[in-house]
């Protein structure tokens, strides 16, 4: 029974992935990986996942659980850091400078 309760889901298609299976090495990581790779709350994070900007998997034991349990893959998250990224970053023109008084 204790080995059921550490099984998390099917969300990868290889099979249940145990609670001790995240990370970079597995290729799944905890939303508290995540915001401590991009130095930002974990709040944030799951603000990302809810909103759909990032993929993720909620492997708690129901899915109506009033505390979800996500995992994203190595690839959702490459796909995030793809969409966050900008090509070059836009110069702004230089302000302009104000009349002169006319005295």
């Amino acid at each position: 029974m204790a080995d059921r309760n550490r099984q998390l889901s099917r969300g990868a298609g290889d099979g249940p992935v145990r609670s001790d299976q995240t990370g970079p090495a597995h290729g799944f990581f905890t939303p508290s990986q995540i915001a401590e790779r991009y130095e930002v709350g974990v709040g944030r994070v799951i603000d990302w996942i809810k909103s759909g900007r990032l993929r993720a998997v909620n492997v708690s034991v129901s899915v109506r659980s009033k505390k979800p349990q996500y995992r994203v893959s190595a690839a959702a998250l490459e796909q995030f850091e793809q969409s966050r990224t900008t090509g070059c970053r836009l110069v702004r023109p230089p302000r302009r400078q104000p009349y002169p008084q006319l005295v």
